[in-house]
């Protein structure tokens, strides 16, 4: 159940993502690494092998998102819980 809840909020995240608007060239570019780090661990066969370096991506982007994109911050938030639960 965790795994699919997991996805869940990948997907939705990966989506917010792309129809964000960075304000800055280099916003952009993380946006977009985060974006295809998350389409990677979603078509990866064992989404477990991405649980860390998720973790880190995430945490390190939230401080990007808390201004400009208070949405992107609540599925981050509840995806890093996610992976809380599962013990990463």
């Amino acid at each position: 159940m965790t795994q699919e809840k997991l996805r869940e909020g990948l997907e939705e995240l990966h989506v917010g993502l792309l129809q964000s608007a960075p304000l800055t060239e280099e916003g952009h570019k993380e946006r977009d690494e985060l974006a295809a780090h998350i389409r990677a661990a979603l078509d990866s066969d064992d989404l477990s092998e991405h649980y860390f370096t998720l973790r880190d991506l995430l945490g390190e982007s939230l401080a990007a998102f808390e201004q400009q994109h208070p949405k992107l911050v609540k599925l981050t938030l509840g995806i890093v819980d996610t992976l809380s639960s599962i013990g990463v």
